[in-house]
């Protein structure tokens, strides 16, 4: 068995697949409202995991604040260039800590509140 995808109601639809563009390097997969919302799922190609981010037609219809839910994503590339990345897009990332346990990581907010952890 596989985990196909993780469904997250959000409040900005535009800045959130700008976020995972940008920093987790997803690409949309698939984007269509079919009248409850608007609906985009992102991934990186392939049978991978994908996130669905629903915009709900009604405010407040299901949007919760993302308290208590982190993401992690590794990063293949440089993590200071990322977090300096982050930082210039208009985010305000946790200063990067490699104290352990966790690995070499920071953290920052998406647009809905979500907590997105950049680890090496």
């Amino acid at each position: 068995m596989k985990l196909n995808f993780l469904t997250f109601f959000i409040k900005d639809i535009d800045k959130t697949i700008e976020f995972y563009e940008q920093l987790a390097g997803l690409k949309v997969e698939r984007r269509f409202n079919p009248g409850i919302g608007e609906i985009v799922f992102m991934g990186n190609g392939g049978d991978d995991t994908k996130l669905e981010f629903i915009k709900p037609a009604a405010p407040g219809l299901g949007y919760k604040q993302g308290s208590g839910m982190t993401m992690c994503f590794y990063c293949d590339g440089d993590l200071e260039e990322l977090r300096v990345k982050t930082v210039a897009i208009g985010y305000n990332p946790s200063d990067i800590n490699d104290k352990g346990p966790e690995p070499t990581n920071f953290k920052v907010l998406d647009p809905n509140g979500i907590l997105v952890e950049f680890c090496k």
